[in-house]
């Protein structure tokens, strides 16, 4: 998982944060946040990091813990250790092993057209004299 770099901002552990926050590009939360997390490329919940309410962004990487009203991204990682305790609605959802959802989960489509599905069929090699 490469994370962008631009427009980086960190919350770290010795912070908290309660109320409403706005970000854009990439932020990384080892503190704790009480309340609405809002907008973003990536949010990156640390190990250590907490957030209880409610989030969306593009992207979500959980390392640590999100007790969450909901949490709506385009695409959710949860990755060991970490731990999402609610509802979510996404594209995307990765659960790696030792990783926990706790909650119901909504799976959301790009388009209105259903699932995109690419077949890829294997064409059978011949002989020169036409036999398999």
């Amino acid at each position: 998982m490469a994370h962008d770099q631009g427009d980086l901002a960190i919350l770290d552990k010795s912070i908290r944060v309660k109320g409403e926050l706005s970000f854009a590009g990439t932020l990384r939360v080892s503190g704790q946040i009480d309340g609405k997390i809002q907008g973003g490329r990536e949010l990156i919940i640390e190990k250590n990091g907490l957030v209880r309410g409610a989030v969306e962004a593009d992207t979500v990487y959980v390392y640590g813990l999100i007790e969450a009203e909901y949490v709506k991204a385009g695409k959710i990682e949860i990755h060991p250790g970490g731990r999402i305790l609610g509802d979510i609605e996404t594209k995307s959802l990765i659960i790696e092993e030792g990783g926990v959802l706790e909650g119901k989960c909504n799976m959301k489509l790009n388009t209105g057209q259903g699932p995109q599905v690419k077949v890829i069929e294997q064409k059978e090699k011949t002989s020169s004299k036409g036999t398999p």
